[in-house]
């Protein structure tokens, strides 16, 4: 009976130890994800600024309530190409725990996205124009009744 026991204890013991462990591990999961998540959100204010990437060197802040235990740092460092920047954003939590993302920018970013929307209006209106001039009088040559 004695012996039944102390397996039992054991047993429960090591069970519990593993469910401590599975819960440990799904939180610092979730908080890598959430880490991820942030920088993606920091690169892509980056992104929708293009020319603050020409003045360059390091910045860093907090991330607003309900991640403001997440701290963030970014570098943006030019590179061997024209209006081509790399942008690496650190998030940090906890005592060590950090990421870091890393891409590269252009600085030509909005015009470049200008310069499409032209060209796609332009395609869209010669479409329409086309489509307008050649749809009268295409009967297909169909035969009467």
């Amino acid at each position: 009976m004695i012996i039944a026991a102390i397996l039992l204890i054991v047993g429960v013991a090591g069970a519990l130890g593993a469910i401590g462990a599975s819960t440990r591990t799904a939180s610092y999961a979730s908080q890598i994800q959430t880490a991820a998540l942030l920088g993606q959100r920091q690169l892509a204010e980056t992104a929708s600024q293009p020319d603050s990437l020409a003045s360059g060197g390091d910045q860093e802040g907090t991330f607003d309530d309900p991640y403001s235990n997440y701290h963030w740092k970014q570098s943006i460092e030019s590179t061997d190409f024209q209006n081509l920047f790399k942008v690496t954003v650190t998030v940090m939590w906890g005592t060590n725990s950090q990421r870091e993302i890393t891409t590269y920018l252009r600085s030509d970013q909005a015009t470049i996205t200008q310069q499409t929307q032209q060209n796609y209006t332009s395609y869209q209106n010669n479409q329409a124009a086309t489509s307008a001039g050649t749809s009268g009088g295409t009967n297909g040559g169909g035969s009467g009744p």
